[in-house]
């Protein structure tokens, strides 16, 4: 399917901006980032992939409400 979005003259950075504008509500509590990533993933229904390097063993606050998908990561 992808790649006939990409077909049709889509870019996957256009893909990208439409997932993280999503509507979200999220009951994330505070935890390692790697949990709190895996549980934004499940309650969005938005694949989540950390980039390399990333550090997993760092903690969250956790973020709670409805709000665009954007800002549920900005606020992990």
């Amino acid at each position: 399917m992808l790649c006939a979005l990409l077909g049709a003259g889509l870019s996957t950075a256009a893909l990208a901006d439409d997932a993280l504008d999503k509507m979200v509500t999220v009951d994330i509590p505070a935890q390692p980032l790697g949990g709190a990533l895996s549980q934004l993933a499940a309650q969005s229904g938005t694949p989540i992939v950390a980039p390399p390097g990333m550090p997993a063993d760092g903690s969250t606050a956790g973020v709670h409400g409805s709000m665009p998908l954007r800002d549920a990561l900005g606020g992990l």
